[in-house]
């Protein structure tokens, strides 16, 4: 199977998941931001460069937060380590992997969930291109 199909094969399960939970899909999202008349960021990418420092793996941690928060109206909670969230290269950007406790509609609390976040990076930072998150 190809990264293409994989990753929107991962797409469709995590909206799955996210709506099988109460939460709204990312299509829902998109249509709220916009009516908000909130724009979403274009990524232009920028040079490739092999790490980040550490003021950069702040900035794509913060910014994964804020989308778990955004995906998981109820609740969210990144438990960051340093074994395993330190961002690392992707086919065009960087992933950030780490456990999470995620909070369903429902008040239920998933300890045990993962999120996976990937990010661009852009003249201006860095962008969410993609949000997955499962227990």
């Amino acid at each position: 199977m190809n990264r293409n199909r994989l990753a929107a094969s991962a797409a469709i399960f995590a909206g799955l998941i996210l709506t099988l939970a109460g939460c709204a899909t990312p299509s829902e999202q998109s249509a709220g931001a916009e009516t908000a008349g909130s724009e979403v960021p274009t990524a232009t990418p920028t040079a490739e460069v092999e790490t980040l420092s550490e003021e950069q793996s702040a900035e794509a941690r913060g910014l994964c937060e804020e989308e778990a928060d955004r995906m998981n109206p109820a609740g969210a909670i990144v438990h960051w380590s340093e074994d395993d969230s330190a961002p690392h290269r992707s086919e065009g950007g960087w992933v950030l992997t780490a456990n999470a406790t995620l909070t369903d509609q429902s008040g239920a609390e998933h300890s045990d969930a993962k999120i996976e976040c990937y990010l661009a990076a852009t003249d201006a930072g860095f962008v969410v291109d993609e949000f997955m998150g499962s227990y």
